[in-house]
């Protein structure tokens, strides 16, 4: 469908309680003009949302990006080698990436652990490490990886992810599993209350503003 289609769609539903459009699966950098087109007619009507690689210039990120509320990054790992080996391209540009973004818009970072590829302590720990140091308060999600297609060694330990989630939280104050039926709550990094209650798809928020609500510790928390 063409830009103006999408957009009449959304609009359409926004009273039903549509807040905008996610682009996602497959990597929408691949039709980059197509978001551009749909941005520049959209202005800023409904929120806009990208799951993506990272793997971008400079230049057309920054066209694009001041206009997105939210962006999960895919970093596939901390390190050169997996990313040569396995994507076919280079960790830098991803980063890059991710920094710049963080100037314009809310960043979250999911990673997916394979087993023996990216799961060590000392790779997870440099990772968080380069995170924090944009800010600690960027949610990182390790998720759960399972074999499928051309990738066909054994599911990912959970136990191997609750580990690396230790580690992370050394660095950084909101690390999630995903993949796993395990509580993914937010938990105020100062009073360790439970701020917003996950189960499954049902969502529970204590949160009336950006402040914790039994210690009023300052949280980056967008309402929508």
């Amino acid at each position: 469908m063409s830009p103006e289609e999408l957009i009449s769609i959304a609009l359409k539903y926004k009273e039903k309680g549509n807040i905008g459009i996610a682009f996602t699966y497959n990597e929408p950098l691949i039709f980059y003009e197509y978001i551009y087109d749909t941005i520049t007619l959209l202005k800023d009507e409904l929120d806009i949302i990208l799951v993506s690689n990272g793997y971008v210039n400079e230049a057309p990120l920054k066209d694009i990006i001041k206009h997105v509320k939210a962006i999960n990054f895919d970093l596939k790992a901390y390190n050169e080698d997996f990313y040569k080996r396995i994507c076919h391209g280079s960790l830098e540009p991803v980063l890059n990436s991710i920094k710049i973004a963080y100037n314009y818009t809310h960043v979250e970072i999911t990673t997916l652990i394979i087993p023996g590829f990216n799961d060590s302590e000392e790779e997870i720990d440099k990772l968080s490490l380069w995170i924090s140091k944009l800010s600690p308060n960027i949610p990182l999600h390790l998720t759960r990886y399972f074999p499928n297609y051309k990738f066909q060694i054994e599911a990912t330990p959970i136990e191997t992810l609750v580990r690396l989630q230790r580690i992370a939280k050394k660095h950084l104050n909101f690390v999630y599993l995903g993949n796993v039926l395990l509580p993914s709550n937010t938990v105020c990094p100062n009073c360790n209350k439970i701020l917003i209650k996950r189960n499954g798809f049902e969502v529970q928020s204590f949160m009336t503003s950006n402040q914790c609500p039994f210690c009023s510790f300052e949280i980056e928390y967008i309402k929508i």
